[in-house]
């Protein structure tokens, strides 16, 4: 029997979700009305866990699956490779933490947070921060944290909860000094050696000696990096790239004279020859942006993980060119890699890009379109992506419409769609793929801020549905 393991993030509570079979809400083709509205009408904010809750934008959302409650937003998710715990990196308010899942397959499955309990705001705590990126080594009790703009990861013991290693981004490689590093998303290759990491605020992927806790090496990728996969074999290193533009600050600019030196108003206009190729404006020559569709913008590259460093096989661009069809790049905020196959979820456009893994080139573009009645809008919102073992399911976390599409990756047809609660990002699956975990960053919302049903705290959750 399939079994399915939804994951659910709410303001305050966390919570999990386990369901047999999992429910299946086929994609339509429905006459659709001439007038769209939110479905709770007019009814107030209301938190249901058994049955139907009623979320702040007027969404209804019916949950699949156990419930099981975490630390705030969930963002950041990870499954160990013997499947026996389940670790969230949950991005605030307050504390930033990790929560350890344990006893997957019980109604009850335990959960550990770090750091425990609620600490007094802005104190001294460890994690200090933490970002979206984890990674569980093989030993199924070291886990890698990235702490975003502190420019750190951190090394736990899920065993004990204890931070045993900080690694810093900043400082001087090569020869040249890295400041502001933003660390991002994570993998490790297969043997474990390296931990491969983003470096948002550089550009960059940078490789990480585990027994010897250092960069092994940094390269350059594509603008805003923000997703990393490694394929299967350890021999390819997917990394999509979500930004459009590289920046550059105004000839002559100090901080220390910011008024006097800089621009208090935007130099032009979005789409213009001034955007593009630069203006002198208020005796300030301004660098334009260049094109927008370069091979960086919004794009996956392929790296040769066999080099030292690695060498960059290909650019491809993913989803809509910024022009006529589109107003914005894609967004590929997202990317799972298969033996023949890697997908990449387009979170701005409502696709998913298929790259074919041998030529290195885009094979196809799937729309993900729930209902006629929606045909044409935006909304959905891709994000988190789950192959299954045998590659023939592609699990697409819809953060958009509180839903998991289920992709069947022979047909290229959209099976389903599975109910979650609000917003899932992140979705993993057990090593038999009966079993998926889905991280929802709200869960079940705040609920009422007022009356007889409000409650005072945190509610966020996890859920998994079987």
């Amino acid at each position: 029997m399939r079994r399915v393991i939804l994951l659910i993030g709410l303001v305050l509570v966390g919570l999990i979700l386990i369901v047999k079979p999992p429910l299946l809400v086929k994609a339509g083709r429905d006459s659709s009305p001439v007038e769209l509205a939110a479905p709770a009408g007019d009814e107030p904010t209301y938190i249901n866990p058994t049955g139907e809750s009623v979320l702040p934008n007027g969404r209804l959302i019916t949950p699949e699956g156990l419930q099981v409650t975490v630390e705030p937003h969930p963002y950041g998710m990870a499954l160990s490779p013997d499947g026996k715990l389940l670790v969230t990196a949950n991005t605030g308010t307050w504390p930033f933490s990790l929560s350890i899942i344990s006893a997957l397959a019980s109604n009850a499955p335990g959960v550990q947070q770090i750091p425990p309990g609620y600490p007094p705001k802005h104190s001294e705590v460890e994690p200090s921060s933490v970002y979206m990126g984890l990674a569980i080594a093989g030993d199924n009790r070291t886990v890698y944290v990235s702490e975003g703009d502190t420019g750190k990861i951190d090394v736990y013991d899920l065993q004990n909860g204890r931070r045993s290693q900080v690694l810093a981004f900043d400082g001087e490689f090569n020869g040249k000094t890295y400041n502001h590093s933003f660390t991002g998303a994570l993998a490790l290759s297969p043997d474990g050696k390296l931990l491969y990491a983003l470096d948002l605020a550089h550009f960059e992927l940078v490789g990480v000696d585990t027994r010897e806790g250092r960069i092994r090496w940094r390269v350059g990728v594509g603008r805003l990096p923000f997703a990393v996969a490694v394929s299967p074999s350890g021999d390819r290193i997917y990394v999509s790239n979500v930004g459009t533009f590289r920046y550059s600050v105004i000839p002559g600019f100090d901080s220390k004279r910011a008024k006097e030196t800089g621009l208090d108003f935007p130099p032009f206009a979005s789409g213009t020859p001034e955007a593009r190729k630069g203006t002198v404006i208020a005796g300030k020559s301004v660098p334009g942006l260049g094109d927008p569709n370069v091979p960086e913008s919004n794009s996956v590259f392929v790296l040769d993980a066999n080099g030292n460093p690695p060498t960059v096989l290909a650019r491809i661009r993913t989803g809509l060119a910024i022009g006529n069809q589109s107003v914005g790049g894609s967004s590929p905020g997202a990317v799972v890699a298969g033996h023949n196959r890697v997908y990449v979820s387009n979170s701005a456009q409502d696709s998913v890009s298929i790259l074919d893994t041998r030529k290195n080139r885009l094979v196809a573009t799937i729309r993900l379109e729930p209902a006629s009645s929606v045909g044409g809008l935006r909304g959905v919102l891709p994000f988190g992506l789950a192959l299954s073992p045998d590659e023939s399911r592609l699990y697409i976390a819809c953060a958009g419409i509180n839903a998991v599409a289920v992709f069947d990756t022979r047909s290229r047809t959209v099976l389903g769609y599975i109910p979650t609660a609000w917003f899932p990002g992140r979705v993993a699956l057990s090593r038999d793929g009966l079993t998926l975990y889905v991280a929802n960053a709200k869960g079940f919302g705040a609920g009422p801020n007022g009356g007889r049903d409000f409650q005072k705290g945190r509610r966020e959750t996890i859920s998994a549905t079987s």
